[in-house]
């Protein structure tokens, strides 16, 4: 399966399709995505009690992707150690 991230533009569209009073359904078919998708989009990028608002779910967005944990550097420590061990290998 094939996946990619909802891109700033497609965050801007939703923000003024959802303004312009399109339901998720209609979204989805504008943005060639799926309903789910765009659900899963407003629901986790919206503060709460508040309307989507796109600017804050960029920031939201690039937030979480920070904080991933993903592309962490090994310290340059622990991979001596790895390359001892390997070294050591019969």
């Amino acid at each position: 399966m094939y996946y990619n991230h909802l891109s700033r533009k497609e965050r801007y569209l939703i923000f003024v399709l959802l303004q312009a009073g399109k339901n998720k359904k209609e979204i989805a078919q504008l943005l060639n995505r799926h309903p789910s998708t765009i659900s899963r989009e407003i629901k986790r990028n919206s503060k709460p009690n508040q309307a989507y608002q796109a600017h804050d779910a960029v920031t939201l967005a690039r937030k979480r992707r920070k904080n991933s944990g993903n592309g962490k550097p090994i310290e340059s420590s622990v991979w001596r150690q790895v390359e001892k061990y390997l070294v050591t290998l019969p």
